[in-house]
């Protein structure tokens, strides 16, 4: 396994690329906020859902009842939610070079009353963080919620540490 070091100097971009996957510019805010804060060596992200192309790809609640969002669906979005994220990052840091690893991540998806299995769903995120970052662990926090805005199912805000 790499260093921190490894990430800083090219490595997030690199890895990303080997694996075909391109940080795409951030989505609008949907409301009143800035997709990302710098402070000193930190980034923190707003929440960013799974936008492609300026449109939500599927909404609605992550469960196994008739209309909801399959978990294996949700876990997609995650994977896009955190890919959304690294692109609000670069709205306040010039280069994925600039990007030493995933501190915190906090993954909110939106549960039918009797989903449970929000942490695999989360999984997409925390897998495609792995994917970018060398090291790739960071702590993580799961949550089920009634609702996200614009109806999403999953919602990504991400803590990165910067160079």
């Amino acid at each position: 396994m790499g260093s921190p070091q490894d990430s800083a100097q090219g490595g997030v971009a690199a890895r990303l690329a080997a694996a075909g996957i391109e940080v795409p510019p951030p989505p609008a805010p949907v409301a009143a906020y800035v997709p990302a804060v710098r402070d000193g060596d930190r980034v923190w992200t707003a929440g960013q859902l799974p936008f492609v192309a300026g449109i939500l790809p599927v909404t609605g609640k992550v469960g196994t009842g008739e209309g909801c969002v399959s978990a294996d669906v949700a876990y997609g979005l995650a994977r896009t939610c955190a890919l959304n994220a690294l692109g609000a990052a670069l709205t306040v840091v010039d280069d994925l070079k600039r990007l030493v690893r995933v501190i915190k991540m906090v993954v909110y998806v939106a549960s039918a009353p009797d989903f449970f299995g929000q942490a695999a769903v989360a999984n997409g995120a925390s897998e495609l963080i792995a994917v970018a970052f060398t090291p790739g662990h960071h702590a993580r926090s799961t949550v089920g919620v009634n609702a996200l805005p614009l109806d999403a199912s999953v919602e990504v805000e991400l803590v990165l540490a910067v160079r």
